[in-house]
């Protein structure tokens, strides 16, 4: 590695200026470096009977050697696109903050988080539930312009946000419900069974807070289903809680903003009153 150079290294043989390094077996070893702007990220070593000519052992080295720039080529290819990935997610994630955060109206809010935090996700549904006056009511479904509280699908999903905003954990199902608790077993079968979702991932929205307490109580949850193929469940988790935590913010702040009485009247009080403002107020005494 730190020569960066590909080698071969005859039997029983020993490195000078370096203690313990050599080659302790009876093979000639050929170590070729794999080398990613001008960094070694990793070794092919081949293991070769020492009684082979030296032209052919240098062959298999200059042949190792070309498979290394292969390779090495491959990985920066790799990063390349994981770098553009990355990108792309950033551009995404950029937007999604904007959106959610454009309106204090907590409908609004809620059904922003839900459509475009589905497409940051890549699910096929996203829903956001939230605690209102004690109790758990399902806000936004992605796609929809109405959540319907009768419908089926709904009650069974707000008993489920119900039971694991209770438990204060995330919920990751892939199919099996093996290991959960009864209440969330028993709820998560009702849900699947009438939804059909492969996968759901349930992801708890916290009170953002300056300094972190010892003990967060969860206000609501985000719930990231799959219906059609199977999502990988770490992408999925790790994704919805980066939605989460920006959600989080957007979501209390828009219901602390909802919760101030005669909201629509104070409004209707403080937009005349800006006239009164500056150079205007100083006139008018």
């Amino acid at each position: 590695i730190q020569a960066s150079q590909p080698q071969i290294i005859p039997p029983n043989a020993t490195i000078e200026g370096v203690p313990n390094a050599g080659n302790p077996t009876p093979f000639s070893l050929i170590i070729a470096p794999l080398t990613v702007d001008k960094q070694v990220v990793g070794l092919i070593e081949i293991m070769m009977d020492p009684t082979r000519r030296a032209a052919t052992q240098k062959s298999t080295l200059r042949f190792v050697s070309d498979l290394c720039d292969l390779a090495a080529s491959y990985l920066k290819n790799r990063q390349m696109r994981q770098m553009m990935s990355q990108q792309r997610l950033w551009n995404q994630l950029e937007g999604f903050t904007h959106q959610i955060h454009a309106s204090l109206d907590l409908k609004e809010a809620a059904y922003a988080v839900a459509n475009d935090g589905k497409r940051l996700v890549g699910c096929d549904r996203m829903s956001v539930a939230l605690k209102v006056g004690g109790r758990v009511m399902v806000e936004a479904v992605s796609g929809q312009e109405v959540v319907e509280q009768r419908a089926n699908l709904i009650r069974e999903l707000t008993r489920l946000c119900k039971v694991v905003i209770r438990s204060g954990e995330d919920l990751v199902y892939t199919g099996n419900t093996e290991g959960f608790a009864p209440d969330i077993r028993d709820a998560l079968e009702l849900y699947v069974d009438e939804s059909g979702s492969k996968a759901v991932v349930v992801t708890l929205l916290h009170k953002p807070e300056s300094e972190p307490s010892k003990e967060k109580v969860p206000f609501g949850c985000l719930v990231a289903e799959q219906i059609g193929d199977e999502m990988a469940p770490t992408d999925a988790h790790a994704r919805t809680e980066v939605v989460s935590r920006h959600a989080s913010t957007a979501l209390w702040n828009a219901r602390e903003h909802d919760k101030i009485f005669l909201l629509p009247l104070l409004k209707l009080i403080g937009s005349p009153w800006r006239f009164f403002r500056g150079r205007m107020l100083a006139k008018i005494v």
